[in-house]
């Protein structure tokens, strides 16, 4: 003999909710770290349309100083096809950037959900095993 009581069914329960709880909070912390990665997705999404904004900047400025008179018209027409496509990119850095932040909120209200869930889970849980034990003390100062 080991000396200590086979717990309870009640106990049991409470033990069975408890690894339950764990496990939800767990699913939920592995989502909450899918939103994160999602984020940081977009955020080097963002930085690399913006890096490509900028080398596209960069090459346009090359190629104006060196083209001649002549060229200048097609340079034109090419700077206004790169502003096009230097707004676009703008946008859907933007977007990217507001997909990032509402991303972001959303694992944060996720993690806060679990933890609040994992909280109330182990304040029951404490209560539960409380209740247990003063029924025990009370049974056994009952008995002769």
């Amino acid at each position: 003999m080991s000396g200590q009581p086979e717990p309870s069914e009640a106990q049991k329960a409470v033990q069975k909710q408890a690894e339950k709880a764990a496990a939800e909070a767990e699913q939920e912390s592995a989502a909450t770290y899918y939103l994160l990665l999602t984020t940081y997705y977009l955020l080097l999404t963002t930085y690399y349309l913006l890096l490509t904004t900028y080398y596209l900047e960069q090459e346009s400025a090359a190629k104006r100083e060196v083209m001649s008179t002549e060229a200048a018209a097609k340079a034109e027409a090419a700077a206004e096809r790169e502003e096009a496509n230097k707004a676009a990119a703008a946008r859907a850095a933007a977007k990217i950037a507001d997909q990032s932040k509402q991303a972001s909120r959303k694992a944060a209200v996720a993690t806060r959900n679990a933890a609040r869930k994992a909280t109330r889970d182990e304040a029951v849980s404490r209560r539960e095993l409380n209740r247990l034990h003063k029924e025990k003390v009370r049974d056994a100062q009952i008995e002769p």
